[in-house]
């Protein structure tokens, strides 16, 4: 008897710890999500109607909702948003009409306004915006004609401008860019022609060149023997898990 109850509530125990939560709240009212990215404590996501929701941590504005208290239950914050990057502490939105967004902590210039102010409601930064990746105090987004443009810390390089210096507005690193992907203090690109380049810090060999040593300088490390067909935003070392069925990966990769 005793034995049989033992087992019982083993199994109990395992269903509680290993049986995913697979449900948001306001899920049963039907709600459905499709893009969602994760950071460091806070969460952002798209509706399929283009509304962007946020919820979670937000001493630094990052929920974007012009506050700084946190949210335990998806708050609406914008519409028309195509697609959503969540950094450390703060986020980036790309709206239908190609504007990106952003809003939360900004003490290395990490939103790209200009200024080292955080925000708690989203500012406008640039136009023409195709895709965007927000790293830990670092963020990059590509323009639709394939220019790629970093902004924020820049202590390892992770910018790719050849220089350690911080960035406060968007500045310009290279051309023919069709994809971005940036981690905690490195960056991962695709170019046009299929190859896949990195730099950045790189004590972990998370550059792939087959040493530990932090590259900043230009032209990029080039990872030898990949051509890579598609990256997908913040699957390499990231605060960031953006997830979707469309990943709006530019020039139809």
């Amino acid at each position: 008897m005793w034995k049989k109850v033992i087992i019982f509530i083993l199994t109990i125990s395992m269903m509680m710890v290993f049986v995913p939560v697979v449900s948001l709240h306001g899920s049963a009212r039907g709600d459905v999500y499709s893009t969602i990215s994760a950071g460091d404590g806070h969460t952002a996501a798209i509706k399929p109607d283009s509304s962007l929701w946020t919820w979670g941590r937000n001493y630094q504005g990052q929920l974007g909702n012009g506050s700084t208290t946190s949210r335990y239950a998806p708050t609406k914050i914008m519409e028309d948003v195509l697609f959503v990057s969540a950094g450390a502490f703060h986020t980036m939105a790309i709206k239908s009409d190609g504007t990106l967004w952003a809003w939360g902590s900004n003490h290395c210039g990490q939103l790209g306004d200009g200024s080292t102010i955080a925000r708690s409601v989203p500012v406008m930064i640039m136009d023409a915006v195709t895709a965007v990746s927000a790293g830990e105090l670092h963020t990059l987004a590509i323009k639709k004609d394939g220019s790629l443009w970093a902004w924020g810390l820049n202590s390892a390089g992770q910018l790719g401008d050849g220089t350690t210096i911080e960035h406060i507005n968007p500045t310009r690193v290279m051309d023919n860019v069709a994809a971005v992907s940036a981690g905690t203090y490195h960056t991962i690109i695709k170019k046009t022609d299929g190859r896949f380049y990195t730099w950045g810090r790189n004590e972990s060999g998370q550059l792939g060149n087959g040493t530990t040593t932090d590259r900043f300088d230009t032209p990029m490390t080039k990872v030898k023997g990949f051509l890579v067909r598609r990256v997908l935003p913040h699957i390499i070392w990231s605060y960031t898990l953006s997830a979707s069925v469309d990943f709006r990966v530019p020039h139809g990769i």
